[in-house]
This record gives structure tokens, C-alpha cells and sequence, in this order.
């Protein structure tokens, strides 16, 4: 059990209007500086006015807190609440050598800023909650070897919460929090993550409510309701993600040969992104040629590719925090072989069913368009051979494992596999984003595979969004048909 050490007087009453007064003196002075992150001055070609990230208002930003807000207190007939949500924290990969940083999605949705450590606090009465950034206290040491820092001037200035100060804040907030709301009318929630575990402001903070009698209950899956419907700013920033990286696959399509690492691909795919706009790659690339095209998710992209091998790689790009998420399978000379032909397009005609289906509503959930594309790999598979003919669509699902051991897809936004607690037997919503990656895999070491077909693994994947009248594809940029990617292939 934690004891509460006592602490100097602190009102939080008065603490706001002192931060609000200070942030208000010095708005001038942050205006001109680089606050650790684009803003519409450093980055106007970027970031519009009154906006925190590309793409996103102040007012966005204010109104997904709001949402939160609302439905937590939904949820009970309490008379106050307060949310923690803590951002991520550098990982280091080596002593003095941190993995490049990115922000945890949740809090990145609720504030925009990206400095590792923070943490957002909502708080209050019913109809009149509170919004606070805590922030690391600029540090000239610090800012001379990693860059400069938001602050709390910059960070309230840029992101428009209620006020914002220092880590060393943090304990005395939460003790006179504690000290003055009424414990058994509040309650108290946190959006957990796994990114965010060394997160010491929101350690400190649980530690506090939960030494004072308060549990903390977990809303991340709330959260997720708000960020499963993408906003009409998000759309558009999802379909840059899906333009650049369709592009960008093209290109890598088109620059592939025999002969080549796998690896080579992955930096040439990075280039084209980042060349294009992009910020990063969205996750590390899967790049298999041949028989490593059955991994799923093969990462080393150490081998060479061969004549005749079929190449899949699966990337991405992230624009504005969104990501893109697309598959394409190619040959690694000019044309396909008799029978990669046969089962490429076996898959091209599954996926090109399934979003039909999509667009004209007859699919409505992931569940079901799953089991469709069972079905339909199903049948094509008997049309060569693969499998006997008197066999029945319902058993294909016992033996998925052996063709299509992955889902059809996944929801797609700020993260790769986003809002994860969203069911996959929900029905779809405008403004819900998909992937549809069927796939086909048979090991080298397949002997109840004709022999033809051994070692072929392949998938094609694109990003869905589902609207009002149906849906959109959003990577139709990048060519997926046997005659498009041949003649993408030739020199």
C-alpha cells in the first residue's frame, strides 16, 4: 500500500488560472518556436491553421474528449469521473540507442502530441469537465542532444486542452483531486496499453487513487467505439496513407528482379513512401520470395530471389498518424508460370468477389465475409484439382488452416490492427475502415498438394472503406490483375 506523503498546499482551482494566465503571457513566445513537433507555423505546407496534426482541428481534437467524456459517463450514473491517458514511452534497443518513437495511438487520438511520457487527465463534474496535459519540463541539457520539447506553454498552445504543467505537478493534483472530490460518487478510468506500462506520471497517479480506495477501470474499449468510425478528416488522411503506399508498391513491383535480397525491396518500398510523403513504413514489411511466401509473417528478408519464384510483400505507409495496410504478389521474372497463373487467379477472382460484396452490401461483417471467402477458395480450388470434387463448402472451415490460416482482415486507422476489442461479427458502419486479404499458401513440403503447386504462397490485400451506399477501395491504385502486374513487369 502506497502512503501519501504530504505534500505542499495545492488548489487546483488556482493552479489552472495560473497556468492559463502564464500559457496566455507567453503564447507570443511559443508561436515562433519549434515545439518538438510540426505545428502550423513550423509546418505550414503541413499543418493548416487551428489544427494539431496534418489534417485535424483544435476543435476535432476537443470534441473526441468530449465524446470520451460522454460515454464513460454513460456508463454509471456517477456524479464525477476523471480519465487517465497516458502516452508511450522511448524503448531503447541498446544502452544510449532508442527505437524510433511513436506515439500510442490512443493518446495520440485525444490530444496530438507526440512527446513520449505525457499524460492527459479529464476531470470534473458531469457538465463541466476539464482537460490537462502533464509534460516534461524543458531542459536545456536535454534539448542540445535530442531537439527542442513542447513545454507546457507549447504543448497547451498547440493541442488547445484546458492547461498543462510539469511531471513534478502530478502528485500534487491527484492529492488535492483525491482530497476533494466525494470518492464514492467518482469514478475513475484509464485507457490502458501496453505501450504505455513505464509511463511513470500515470504509475504514480494509479498508485495515488488506488492507495486513497479508488479502483481503476479500464475504457480502452470505449475509446475504441470512437475511433472505429473514421471522421471525414480521417478519411482523408487514410486515403493519402493509401495512395502514397499503393504508389509506392507500384513502383516496387516495377524496380523487383531475380537476383535481388528481399531486403533490397523493403528499402526501395521505404524510399518511395517517404519520397512521396509518407512519414514512415506503417510496420515492418513482410517480403517473401518463393516458398518463405507461405511465412505469414516472415520478417528476415534475408534470402536471394530466384528465377520463376513469386514474390509477396505486405506494406504500408503512415500519413498524418493514419496508416495504409496492402499485399500484391508478383513474379519475379515477366509473367506469371501455368500454375501460379491458375491459383493467382483463383485469388484475384475471391478478393474481387468479396469487396462486390461489400459494395453492394450483400457482405455486412467481417465474420461473414470471412466464410464467404472460404467458399469461394473453395470452389476454385476444385476447378483445378486441389481439391476433390464431391468436397464441401462447410468443410472448408476445418481445413482453413491448411490454405487461409489468417482472417480476411482487420479494421485499419491509426493503427495496423486497430481497435482490437470491436468484434468481428459487428455489422459495418460508414466510416469504418477494412482490409480483404485472402490468401493462398501450400509449403514446399506439401504432399497432398499436386506438385505443381508446392511451394507457391500468395495474397492480395487492399484497404476498404465502407461508406453510406456501399464501399470504396482506397488502394485501387496499385495494380493487382495478372495482365495489370505482367505488364508492370516488363521492361
Amino acid at each position: 500500500m502506497l502512503l501519501l506523503r504530504r505534500l505542499p498546499a495545492f488548489h487546483i482551482l488556482i493552479f489552472e488560472r495560473q497556468r492559463t494566465l502564464r500559457v496566455g503571457k507567453r503564447c507570443c513566445s511559443v508561436a515562433t518556436r519549434y515545439v518538438g513537433q510540426p505545428s502550423p507555423n513550423s509546418h505550414p505546407h503541413l499543418i493548416g491553421k487551428d489544427c494539431v496534426t496534418p489534417g485535424i482541428s483544435k476543435d476535432e481534437y476537443a470534441e473526441r474528449r468530449a465524446n470520451l467524456w460522454l460515454k464513460c459517463l454513460a456508463t454509471s450514473s456517477v456524479k464525477n469521473q476523471i480519465v487517465l491517458v497516458p502516452a508511450a514511452t522511448v524503448a531503447f534497443a541498446a544502452p544510449d540507442v532508442p527505437y524510433m518513437f511513436r506515439q500510442d495511438s490512443n493518446f495520440y487520438y485525444l490530444s496530438g502530441l507526440r512527446e513520449p511520457g505525457s499524460l492527459l487527465i479529464l476531470y470534473g463534474s458531469v457538465n463541466a469537465p476539464k482537460s490537462a496535459l502533464f509534460v516534461a519540463e524543458r531542459s536545456t541539457s536535454k534539448e542540445l542532444w535530442d531537439g527542442p520539447m513542447a513545454g507546457t506553454d507549447g504543448a497547451q498552445w498547440l493541442t488547445g486542452v484546458d492547461w498543462a504543467a510539469t511531471h513534478s505537478s502530478v502528485a500534487n493534483f491527484m492529492q488535492d483531486y483525491i482530497g476533494t472530490c466525494d470518492q464514492r460518487a467518482t469514478r475513475v478510468w484509464a485507457v490502458r496499453s501496453y505501450l504505455t506500462k513505464e509511463n511513470e506520471s500515470y504509475q504514480r497517479s494509479v498508485e495515488m487513487l488506488e492507495s486513497a480506495g479508488m479502483s481503476v477501470q479500464d475504457c480502452s474499449s470505449t475509446l475504441h467505439e470512437l475511433r472505429w468510425r473514421k471522421s471525414a478528416a480521417e478519411i482523408e488522411l487514410m486515403r493519402r496513407a493509401c495512395a502514397i503506399g499503393s504508389q509506392a508498391m507500384a513502383y516496387t513491383i516495377r524496380f523487383s528482379s531475380a537476383g535481388q535480397e528481399e531486403n533490397v525491396l523493403i528499402g526501395k518500398m521505404d524510399f518511395e513512401c517517404r519520397l512521396l510523403g509518407a512519414e514512415r513504413l506503417s510496420y515492418p514489411p513482410v517480403v517473401g520470395a518463393g516458398d518463405r511466401a507461405n511465412t505469414i509473417h516472415y520478417l528476415d528478408a534475408n534470402q536471394l530471389i530466384c528465377e520463376n519464384d513469386l514474390i509477396l510483400m505486405d506494406a504500408g505507409c503512415e500519413f498524418g498518424g493514419y496508416v495504409s495496410d496492402i499485399t500484391r504478389t508478383w513474379p519475379s521474372l515477366t509473367s506469371f508460370t501455368g500454375p501460379q497463373a491458375l491459383l493467382y487467379d483463383i485469388l484475384y477472382d475471391c478478393q474481387l468477389h468479396l469487396i462486390d460484396g461489400l459494395k453492394q452490401r450483400r457482405l455486412n461483417d467481417l465474420r461473414s465475409t470471412y466464410m464467404e471467402m472460404l467458399v469461394r477458395l473453395g470452389l476454385g480450388l476444385q476447378s483445378i484439382g486441389i481439391l476433390p470434387k464431391d468436397f464441401r463448402a462447410a468443410d472448408m472451415l476445418q481445413i482453413s488452416g491448411k490454405i487461409c490460416p489468417h482472417h480476411v482482415g482487420h479494421y485499419l486507422g491509426l493503427d495496423v490492427h486497430d481497435t482490437g476489442s470491436i468484434a468481428k461479427d459487428r455489422a459495418f458502419e460508414p466510416g469504418v475502415v477494412i482490409t480483404v486479404e485472402p490468401g493462398l499458401y501450400f509449403k514446399a513440403d506439401r504432399e497432398d498438394v499436386p506438385k505443381p503447386f508446392r511451394g507457391i504462397g500468395m495474397r492480395i490485400e487492399d484497404d476498404v472503406l465502407i461508406t453510406d451506399t456501399g464501399a470504396e477501395v482506397l488502394s485501387d491504385r496499385c495494380p493487382k490483375s495478372r495482365s495489370d502486374i505482367e505488364a508492370l513487369r516488363k521492361p
